[in-house]
């Protein structure tokens, strides 16, 4: 089994800057700007974990596919929530998942998001009882029963022969 945590407990404490050695006089350095990393960096990781200072959760492919998604914002706000119990990312056939719940419900309002490691294709599974429904290119597309998977067996078959090309 994999072991889940709110969001909030996977977070690394915060460290202080180190300070600059450099003198009042230098002229600051532009910022750099980072790539996002591959989503296949994540599995294992909890969505809320950074690698290379991007959580999964703001990586703009996993955004991207939450706002395309075409589903409520209810489900949008849940898997942004830090305080909701999360498992790490795993990895199915066909995707990268990352799911959770809010345990205000005891898990009866859940969620999932399953993206194609290369970005392309993503799926939201959204249940707020007592059924649950898949959204796609911004549209409801299908039922879920009991509940969004939240396992790499029950995301196989939840994702059978997705994404369809």
């Amino acid at each position: 089994l994999a072991s889940a945590c709110t969001a909030a407990e996977s977070e690394a404490p915060a460290t202080p800057a180190a300070e600059s050695a450099a003198s009042p006089a230098a002229a600051p350095a532009a910022p750099v700007t980072q790539a996002a990393p591959a989503l296949s960096a994540y599995v294992g990781k909890y969505p809320f974990d950074e690698v290379n200072g991007v959580a999964f959760i703001d990586h703009p492919d996993v955004r991207r596919a939450l706002e395309m998604s075409g589903a409520p914002a209810e489900a949008l706000a849940l898997a942004r929530d830090r305080d909701q119990v999360v498992v790490p990312i795993f990895r199915t056939e066909t995707a990268l998942v990352a799911t959770g719940y809010d345990p205000r419900t005891g898990g009866s309002i859940n969620w999932n998001l399953a993206i194609t490691p290369d970005g392309e294709h993503a799926v939201v599974c959204y249940q707020s009882e007592p059924i649950g429904y898949m959204y796609e290119n911004g549209r409801r597309t299908h039922p879920v029963e009991p509940r969004c998977a939240s396992d790499a067996e029950s995301a196989n078959e939840q994702l059978f022969e997705w994404p369809s090309h």
